[in-house]
């Protein structure tokens, strides 16, 4: 498959797809007899991988150093599954992240009409901090 169809497939530009390959993000693809990149199965699923990681935040550098990895077989595959691991607990700090602004944000537009209402009639709205918890005299 030549560049243009690889990069219409992926929606990824060509020029990344080359800096993908000079970069060493994905295995050398191989050129047919004009020097013209042809992309063979094996180097697609490369490159939906490679997105699929891009995607959940992984850098280009442990990406290469990924690739570099599976070359050498099986010896690497927990330094490979360290990159990934890795990689998932970040994902889970900034999804714990994420769920806290949502709580903060569905609290807010919980209380968001009757505070809306309270304005418009002069009064004073009532606030209560979700993230501030109340004591209670025993």
């Amino acid at each position: 498959m030549k560049i243009s169809a690889v990069s219409q497939k992926f929606n990824i530009s060509i020029q990344t797809l080359r800096y993908y390959e000079r970069l060493q993000v994905i295995p050398p693809v191989p050129r047919d007899a004009n020097g013209f990149r042809d992309y063979r199965p094996s180097d697609l699923a490369w490159i939906h991988y490679v997105q699929a990681l891009r995607r959940s935040g992984v850098s280009i550098t442990s990406i290469q150093a990924y690739v570099r990895l599976v070359p050498q077989g099986t010896v690497t595959r927990a330094a490979r599954k360290a990159i990934l691991l890795q990689q998932r607990q970040k994902l889970l700090d900034q999804r714990a992240l994420i769920d806290d602004a949502l709580a903060h944000m569905d609290h807010k537009l919980s209380v968001y009409d009757d505070y809306v209402v309270a304005l418009e009639h002069d009064t004073q709205p009532t606030i209560n901090d979700p993230t501030k918890s109340e004591k209670k005299d025993s």
